[in-house]
């Protein structure tokens, strides 16, 4: 090869890097994290878990809903499998259910808008997850938060040890 031939190469994938580097950063990211803490001071602390809403792209992020999802029956592979031939699309929580957090009285601070580089963290207590899982037949949530374009993203599952 001829070094106008390498370095003809090397332009074309510099610049292919450079326009999905492109592409990737002029969009807005939110990553979502589900946190077992407390809140309060000495002996009024309660216990509960934080939805973590943090913002790593280089725009300002407009949040307009957070909510619990949490399964509100068993489900089997067939359950999936069936989920995907309907709608063609995987999806890590099929038969659970969006339970909005403004409901159960509990104060977000929402809609708000993230600047980049920044977070924002909303408390859920213990009692209003009590109240949420009773009926249900597992312990385990996850937190989805909702941008002003009604783009869903979703936390980890966790499982929470209510007693």
């Amino acid at each position: 090869m001829e070094i106008t031939s390498i370095l003809a190469t090397y332009g074309a994938l510099l610049s292919t890097f450079i326009f999905f580097w492109n592409i990737r950063n002029s969009q807005s990211r939110i990553k979502v994290a589900l946190i077992q803490g407390a809140c309060g001071e000495g002996d009024g602390f309660e216990m509960g878990f934080y939805v973590s809403i943090k913002n790593p792209s280089l725009h300002p992020v407009h949040i307009t809903a957070v909510s619990l999802v949490y399964p509100y029956r068993h489900i089997t592979l067939i359950d999936k499998i069936g989920f995907y031939i309907k709608r063609g699309k995987l999806y890590p929580f099929v038969a659970w259910v969006h339970d909005s957090i403004i409901f159960k009285k509990i104060e977000t601070g929402l809609p708000k808008s993230i600047e980049p580089g920044n977070s924002h963290n909303i408390f859920i207590p213990e009692s209003a997850l009590k109240e949420t899982l009773k009926n249900t037949p597992s312990t385990v949530i996850a937190a989805c938060v909702q941008d002003a374009l009604w783009r869903n993203k979703y936390s980890a599952a966790v499982r929470c040890n209510i007693t």
